[in-house]
């Protein structure tokens, strides 16, 4: 097994209506002044070289609830078929949804990755995609040389180790909405 092996995404996942719905509430979200835009305000997150080019505006919304059931799902499907783990024995102790929007002609996003270590268990990320781009929607693994296309409903999964930095290029002429979000599991106890 690669590391690429490890970076899957599962097309159509998101209804369309939740993903209008999402980008909706953060478009109101953003106007309230409730979106956070600096990536030194995401304590978790390191850019590659130390250089914190960050060109999204965040929200957190309890209109994520709901997807989070779904998510939980993906990321079962996950352990099942890319780290052979029965997911009846992992527990999620720890998680984040946000939802983000990718500024449209605000420069290249920096490569970052999200720390989330944990001794006894392990993190995934996981990016849902709210709307498809007609350039440049998708994430990019540099070291694994490895896209995903971004399209409207999809979600990706990849563990949050230092070894999977990824971005998205410049979003261009449009705006780019995501679900960005992190699970930590842990062996459940018996």
């Amino acid at each position: 097994m690669n590391g690429s092996d490890l970076i899957q995404a599962y097309d159509q996942v998101l209804p369309l209506e939740l993903c209008e719905g999402l980008i909706l509430n953060h478009q109101f979200l953003e106007r309230q002044g409730q979106a956070l835009s600096d990536l030194s305000e995401y304590p978790h997150t390191t850019a590659f070289e130390g250089q914190a080019t960050h060109t999204a505006l965040t929200t957190r919304s309890d209109l994520v609830f709901p997807l989070e059931d779904l998510l939980v799902e993906i990321i079962q499907s996950y352990l099942r078929e890319c780290l052979m783990r029965d997911p009846v024995t992992m527990e999620v102790v720890d998680h984040e949804v946000v939802v983000q929007r990718h500024r449209a002609d605000q420069g290249v996003p920096q490569p970052h990755f999200t720390h989330c270590e944990d001794e006894a268990g392990f993190c995934l990320g996981v990016v849902g995609y709210l709307n498809t781009l007609d350039k440049k929607g998708e994430t990019v693994f540099p070291f694994q040389n490895h896209r995903i296309s971004g399209r409207q409903g999809q979600v990706a999964i990849f563990p949050l180790t230092e070894h999977y930095f990824h971005h998205g290029p410049e979003p261009i002429g449009e705006d780019k909405y995501l679900v960005v979000a992190y699970y930590r599991l842990v062996p459940r106890q018996r």
